[in-house]
């Protein structure tokens, strides 16, 4: 589905959560008398290993109809290598152990809202810019006072 092309040894699992896409392409191929078009997508991510390491940001490349499924905000788990953190791959087998197939078969994608819902609830997606507090916002120092 994306960068890191086959698991090895060093491949991490956490969980990540979805910004929006980047980058999308329509790309058209022709073979043999035919012709195809497939999306590509590339889309940003928050991912927060589960070993206690600090949350970094990094990417995910979806193509064809997985680019459609994945939406914004949402949480999945995602496997990165530890010597190249900047690329994921949805971790398909995680998801399927955990919560199994969608109802039609399709492989899952996504974590369920129910379970990642109390996920970090007030994180903002991974693309979403912290605003800076202002000067009338209280911070509970001394100047409150």
């Amino acid at each position: 589905m994306g960068f890191l092309r086959s698991k090895s040894k060093g491949s991490i699992s956490a969980r990540a959560q979805l910004g929006t896409f980047h980058d999308s392409k329509l790309l058209s191929e022709s073979r043999y008398h035919g012709s195809s078009t497939s999306l590509h997508s590339v889309f940003q991510l928050r991912v927060t290993p589960e070993n206690g390491e600090p949350e970094f940001k990094s990417e995910l490349s979806a193509w064809g109809g997985n680019a459609d499924r994945l939406q914004p905000g949402r949480w999945t788990y995602v496997l990165y290598d530890a010597d190249r953190p900047d690329r994921c791959d949805i971790d398909k087998d995680r998801l399927t152990k955990e919560f199994g197939s969608l109802y039609n078969g399709d492989q899952r994608l996504l974590v369920p809202k129910e379970v990642s819902g109390g996920w970090f609830n007030n994180a903002a997606p991974a693309d979403t810019p912290v605003p800076p507090k202002s000067a009338s916002e209280s911070d509970g120092t001394v100047g409150d006072l």
